[in-house]
């Protein structure tokens, strides 16, 4: 098991910090309709590979679902910030 260095630590605390909020139960609850949403066209298109016996890629399924509710938890429309985060 490595040890941190006290710098480390200090980063480590830091970050955990500012990820914190986004992990509390009570803004999880928040993002309940979204990930529901997002879980069920998950498991339609998994349903769909079942029904046919397909083999497909799993991992790119799920990365794809991650993405999906990371994206779509955003309460700020993303396109104008990606416009202006490019355009800088």
């Amino acid at each position: 098991m490595a040890c941190l260095s006290p710098l480390q630590a200090e980063e480590w605390k830091a970050l955990r910090r500012r990820f914190n909020p986004g992990f509390a139960p009570q803004h999880l609850m928040t993002l309940l309709p979204c990930i529901l949403d997002k879980t069920w066209y998950f498991l339609e298109h998994l349903d769909g590979y079942a029904q046919t016996g397909e083999a497909f890629c799993l991992d790119e399924f799920c990365t794809n679902l991650t993405f999906d509710i990371i994206g779509g938890s955003f309460r700020i429309p993303l396109l104008p910030l990606l416009t202006i985060l490019v355009k800088n």
